[in-house]
Parts: C-alpha cells; structure tokens; sequence
C-alpha cells in the first residue's frame, strides 16, 4: 500500500495515524510533525517496529478468525482508501460484526504489557482514537483490535470498540482548525523542538540579530552559570578519574568490599581513516559522503551586567 498514490494522498489530507498527532495524545509525534510531513512530503523513516507490524498483519487477521469466529476481508483495491474531504482512513482489515454489520479489524503489535481492554487505551490513547476515526471516515459503527503483545511470552487479545460520536466530534474540529489554520495558510504550529524548526525553515535563516526581552537575558545568566559550574565540575572529575586511573596502574580494575568501583582495560577500535580513503578513492568517497546542515547555537561569556 505504500505506493504513490497513496503517499500522495497521506501528504494532502489527515489519516488515523495523522490525528492522534494533532490531538497531542500521540507519544511519537505532535501537530509540528504532522504540519512538515504534509508541506515538505518528509517521511517517517521505516523502522524495523513498522516493518514488523506490516508483516503481522496477515497473522493477526488470521488470529483473530480463530479467536472470534468472524471472517476478515481485506478492502479492495478501490476501497483500500476512503477519503472525506481532507480527511482520509486505511483500514487493514473489515469483517461483518455479530449482529451482521459491517466493522472495522485494527491489527497491532506491542512490546508493552497491558492486563484488558481498558489498560490497553490508557497506554496507547492513539490507537483508541485512530479506530474512531477510521469508524467516522467508513461509517462504521464498530471496530475490533487483534493484538499481540511480544513483552514476554507472546499473548493474544481481542476486543471491540464503539463509534464514540462526541470523541470524534471533538477530534473532527481539531482536525478542522489544523487544516485551515496551518496547513491552508502556511503557518506552523508552535515548535517543540529546534529540529522541527529547521527542518520547516529548510535551514534558511534571517541574517538579522533579534532583540532580547528580560526572560531572555534572564535566560542567558542561568545558562551561562550553569555552563561555568560545568566547567568546574568537569574539571574535578577529570582530575579524580586521573586518580583512579593512576591507583589502579597496571590492574583491571578496583574494588572496595567486593563491590567493583571502576576498571581500566584496553580496548582497540577500527576508525575509518577518512582523509586516506579521500586520497586514495575520490569518487568512491564522493558516492558514501552525506551532506548534513545543522545549525550551531553558541553562548557567548557572560561578561556584561543587564
């Protein structure tokens, strides 16, 4: 499914993964994320947590016919995605419910250990709140997790969710405001970190110094003390490591009652030897070389009084 026709359509409307984030109950990512994934098309990365979850899918749409009877379909091709306006939902798998309605099946897997149904939501709200809107987006009434938890022993749970409508409601109106506020208008919500700022700016920056207020001069004392009593203790520790590796000499280690307090030992490492490998293979050098932009915050020393 990442294919891209869907990338493209992720990038120009809100999904189920895309919510939790603007909701601020997202553990991974917040609405500053979201906004640089939707105006610079930047993709998470792969990893191999995201890699495992797509390959258990299968398993746990299997699982979870044995465990309840019920037999999943994968949507069509052309109802993989449901789209409504700039919103849009996936869904992994759909079955017919009890009662014989249509209803969503949610694969997941967890390294985290959870008791029930209502431990599971504490620790991980986003899911909760990405099978509601997945119910808003197909119009379905009901959903099912199929889940395995790999903490220890593998252990497999299934249970089923109702269309809470006030929750998506109130979902449905973030979503809104993100989209027209930010997305429409080209404003960024507030960072959280300054790599989110970088990666917005595209590392263009004004060459203009702005004025600081008092909070930020206020700021700079606290951070150039804290700096300076950094430095006395970085001090103190090197000179108490000198000691220790002086008093331990040509032992491995020292110990006080039986309790080990530091080693010394040797230890060799392979660096690449980057100049050489420059010199030797240019072209080879060129096709592994990464450029990488980063800015660089330098304090400067306190030495002026407000």
């Amino acid at each position: 499914m990442e294919n891209t026709t869907f990338l493209e359509l992720r990038k120009n409307s809100i999904g189920g993964t895309d919510i939790s984030a603007i909701c601020g109950i997202n553990p991974y990512k917040d609405a500053s994320d979201i906004y640089i994934e939707k105006i610079l098309g930047k993709e998470e990365e792969e990893n191999e947590y995201t890699i495992a979850g797509h390959l258990f899918e299968e398993v746990l749409g299997k699982r979870f016919e044995k465990a309840t009877g019920l037999k999943v379909k994968k949507p069509s091709e052309v109802n993989i995605i449901k789209r409504k306006g700039y919103f849009h939902a996936s869904i992994d798998y759909y079955c017919e419910d009890f009662q014989g309605e249509l209803a969503i099946v949610e694969c997941k897997t967890t390294s985290k250990y959870f008791k029930d149904r209502d431990d599971f939501f504490e620790k991980f709200p986003h899911y909760y709140m990405q099978v509601q809107w997945y119910m808003y987006i197909y119009g379905y009434r009901r959903a099912y997790f199929s889940i395995y938890s790999f903490q220890f022993a593998p252990q497999y749970h299934w249970f089923d969710v109702e269309y809470n409508e006030n929750y998506v409601k109130m979902a449905v109106e973030r979503a809104k405001e993100f989209w027209e506020t930010h997305i429409e208008q080209l404003i960024p919500p507030p960072f959280t970190n300054s790599s989110q700022m970088n990666i917005c700016n595209n590392f263009l920056v004004e060459k203009n110094i702005f004025e600081a207020d008092e909070d930020d001069f206020n700021l700079f004392n606290e951070l150039t003390d804290i700096k300076e009593e950094l430095k006395v203790l970085e001090k103190k520790k090197k000179e108490i490591e000198e000691k220790f590796k002086l008093k331990i000499g040509t032992n491995e280690g020292i110990k006080y009652n039986d309790k080990i307090l530091a080693t010394y030992k040797t230890q060799i490492r392979n660096d690449l030897d980057k100049k050489l490998f420059k010199e030797k293979d240019p072209d080879l050098y060129e096709l592994y070389s990464k450029e990488s932009i980063s800015r660089t915050l330098r304090i400067k020393e306190k030495a002026f009084d407000k």
